[in-house]
Order: C-alpha cells, then structure tokens, then sequence
C-alpha cells in the first residue's frame, strides 16, 4: 500500500551525468501557494545501486539563487525521497532543479567513466516548525545500565558514559 504522502509527485525530468559532468538542468519547478519545502523522489535507472561512485547535489535554484538550500543526493533503483527546505518560504516560487555530480575519488574514471542516470520527481508543500524546542534521542532501556538519566524536577538530562 503506498501511504498517501507520497503520492502527488510530478516528473520534473531526467539526467545522465558523468565524472566530468559539473552542473545539469534537471527541469522546471513551480512551488504551490505558501510553500516553503520542495520534496524529491530521486531514482536510479540501471547500474550498481547503491550508486558505488558518487553523489550528487541537487537544488532549487532561481533569481534569488538557492532559496531552498542544497540537498546530498544517493542514487538507489528503489528511489529514494530527499526534501529541500529551510523554514523559510522562497522570494519566488519559479525556478530550475539543478544537480552536480560529485565522486568519492577516481574510483568512478578507472570505472570505464560510467555514466549515472537519474530521473526526478517533485512535490511542494509546507513544512511548519513548533514554538517549543524538543529533542529526541533513542534510550537504552536496561535494568542495570541506563545511560540517559533525567533529573527531575530540573528535567536535565546526564549521558553516563561506563
């Protein structure tokens, strides 16, 4: 069953990028009223997945440059979604996907200079913020070593390190 979420997602367009690709148009983008996230299905077509080469960064780029930031992009023939946001709403709601190719070393040019192809899917949204910090950690829940320990009524945590 596919959850509701991930549902919505348009084809912005495809890419096949190189080690000596710098920086690809992926496609126009339009982001809906009021939003402030674009979220990114990426997936992989063909080749080692995981993609054992590389990365990639991909922004939403307009006039006003890299409204949204710049996310590091993994390629997997399962797809995978990446989100692009800060909080903060874009000064426009127009622009263009751009992706660079990044490789871990030379690993990707002794490889026969494989070529890595990409195609992408977006979605526009809101992403809201709550009024009060929280942080959340997983605890190791032993009898004997608990090593987050709450002090109440200061409510501050202790990490013990044994």
């Amino acid at each position: 069953m596919v959850s509701s979420l991930l549902t919505g997602f348009v084809p912005i367009g495809s890419v096949s990028v190189s080690a000596g690709t710098h920086e690809v148009s992926v496609g126009a983008v339009t982001l809906g009223p009021g939003a402030n996230t674009l979220w990114l299905k990426v997936t992989q077509h063909g080749g080692e997945s995981p993609w054992p080469w590389g990365f990639g960064l991909v922004s939403f780029v307009t006039a006003q440059g890299r409204e949204l930031g710049t996310a590091k992009v993994y390629g997997n023939t399962d797809g995978e979604v990446f989100r692009l946001g800060n909080g903060l709403s874009p000064m426009e709601r127009s622009g263009m996907l751009k992706f660079r190719a990044r490789s871990f070393s030379l690993s990707w040019l002794r490889a026969g200079n494989e070529t890595w192809h990409l195609s992408f899917e977006a979605r526009s949204g809101t992403t809201t913020a709550t009024s009060e910090p929280t942080v959340r950690f997983p605890v190791a829940d032993q009898q004997q070593d608990r090593p987050w320990t709450l002090a109440l009524p200061l409510a501050l945590a202790r990490l013990d390190f044994r």
